[in-house]
């Protein structure tokens, strides 16, 4: 019964977090986002940039939200968690990116982040 509940509180916590990133990033609303992360939070991205506090994660995502991928809706397809302890865990999430923004002209293609 305690395995039952654990796996439905990841799936829910999991729900959660993928619908909240989703919106929040289609919304281009980097204050949401970054609430979803802890002070001294660290991120690591598609390319392997990392940021170590919930200021950098603000800064780099206002910008990539706001120039980058101002028309670039993404869908969340894939979220893996795993809990280090109640109140820290690692996400991986799978996203596809379309609609990124031209540089030079060149329009890159969709691609799974």
């Amino acid at each position: 019964m305690e395995a039952r509940s654990a796996r439905q509180e990841k799936r829910g916590w999991l729900a959660t977090v993928g619908q909240s990133t989703g919106t929040n990033v289609n919304n281009r609303d980097p204050y949401a986002l970054d609430a979803l992360f802890d002070q001294d939070a660290e991120f690591v991205n598609v390319t392997g940039l990392q940021w170590h506090t919930r200021v950098e994660i603000h800064r780099a995502h206002a910008c990539g939200l706001t120039r980058i991928f101002k028309d670039s809706p993404r869908q969340t397809t894939d979220l893996e968690m795993k809990r280090l302890s109640g109140e820290i865990a690692v996400v991986d999430a799978r996203m596809m990116l379309t609609g990124q923004t031209s540089v030079a002209g060149i329009t890159p293609r969709s691609r799974w982040a």
